[in-house]
């Protein structure tokens, strides 16, 4: 973080002694893959927007992500003990993705918090592949799974509680949407039974584009948005302008299209595992790890590629209608290993075409500073490929 920032968010807790926290928006920096780019991107273009709505709803209980805030300690010294929850793993021991809970508590104590999205300044970094990815996404999953336990905890703010429903639901929703899916199969394999399947009768069938386009305008439409409010403030000259930031977003909407599916998968794997009591941990994430052999991710991936073949294949016999419906969503799934591999690259190129960001055309002095210390620290050498291998067996197991 900038020296600046942190000087003005303790000047605005010394000015406030009811905030007892105050939470920025990072920005993701120094992202070298694809995957990783294409993050980057999305964090520092687009999600400022999103979090100028969210904190208009939240007021003054907002959240916490657990870095890159200032916290009174006092505040949080007296009001955010944490239980032990009784029972094993996954839902019972320690609280997990406790900064939310931490937030609830000092909500519920009186204190104030809040999330600035204006504080520049913020910084982190993400993920660099999908399979590092999904080792976060699963310990991210068991801990907000583990919240259900929590909603009904005693002098909770309304928001507080909502923010544990939507945490949850975060993660039900692929399960949710694969149900979907199947059921769209099975609906088309067995048409006499549509009705049981689908929950309409005949009498107003709803089209399949028409729920196509509605999931493309709330996916898209946001996001045209602010291009178009930041061709007017001036804000896409900072990443390169209008045009170039135009081809970021659309080269982001397929990407994240075609890697939906496979994410989906995933993180649907990760909600089974914690409602069915299976333990997965929670492995930290391994930074500057890029480059995934196809070898690699077929093993983190091969059930997906069966998954999706299994799917298509069914329905290209039985209801050939439907199967170019279909592929769309299992087409990334049988090509998941390529799409892990090839997304776990870096890019090469100096000054890319698209997922530009302000901090990487000018970076900041904090940030030059940070780049001087890593490389000091850097040993020079590829990362080995145990360590890749072992990430590919822990998102397999």
């Amino acid at each position: 973080m900038e020296g600046a920032t942190i000087g003005e968010m303790a000047r605005r807790m010394d000015a406030d002694d009811q905030l007892g926290l105050l939470q920025t928006v990072p920005q993701v920096i120094n992202a070298a893959t694809v995957f990783g780019r294409s993050m980057q991107f999305s964090a520092c273009y687009m999600s400022p927007s999103f979090a100028r709505g969210a904190a208009l709803m939240q007021g003054s209980e907002g959240p916490y992500w657990g870095h890159n805030a200032i916290v009174r300690v006092s505040a949080f010294a007296a009001s955010c003990g944490l239980p032990v929850l009784s029972g094993k793993p996954p839902y019972g021991g320690h609280i997990l993705s406790h900064d939310y809970v931490e937030a609830a508590l000092l909500s519920r104590a009186g204190w104030t918090v809040k999330v600035d999205p204006e504080l520049g300044g913020s910084f982190e970094e993400g993920p660099e592949n999908l399979i590092e990815y999904a080792k976060r996404d699963r310990r991210w999953c068991r801990g907000n799974l583990q919240h259900r336990r929590l909603i009904g905890a005693p002098g909770l703010k309304f928001w507080s509680r909502f923010t544990f429903i939507r945490g949850i639901m975060a993660y039900m929703a692929s399960p949710l949407w694969l149900t979907l899916l199947f059921t769209s199969v099975l609906a088309a394999l067995f048409p006499d039974q549509r009705s049981a399947f689908t929950g309409f009768g005949d009498e107003h069938p709803v089209p399949i584009w028409a729920l196509g386009v509605a999931v493309a305008v709330v996916l898209v439409v946001p996001k045209l948005m602010i291009l178009v409010r930041g061709a007017f403030d001036g804000r896409n000259a900072r990443f390169g302008g209008t045009h170039v930031v135009l081809l970021s977003i659309i080269t982001e909407v397929a990407f994240s299209t075609v890697l939906a599916p496979v994410m989906l998968m995933l993180q649907s794997r990760a909600v089974m595992q914690v409602l069915l009591g299976l333990d997965g941990g929670w492995p930290p994430t391994r930074r500057g790890q890029n480059w995934i052999s196809i070898n690699d991710a077929f093993q983190a991936s091969w059930w997906i590629v069966l998954t999706g073949a299994l799917a298509l294949g069914s329905t290209a016999i039985f209801a050939p209608s439907v199967a170019l419906w279909l592929a769309p969503a299992t087409l990334p799934a049988i090509f998941a290993p390529l799409l892990i591999s090839m997304s776990s690259h870096p890019s090469h190129a100096k000054r890319p075409l698209y997922f530009r960001t302000d901090s990487e055309i000018a970076p900041t002095p904090v940030m030059a500073e940070h780049r001087a210390i890593m490389a000091s620290w850097t040993i020079r050498g590829n990362p080995s490929d145990v360590a890749v291998a072992e990430s590919a067996e822990h998102v397999a197991a």
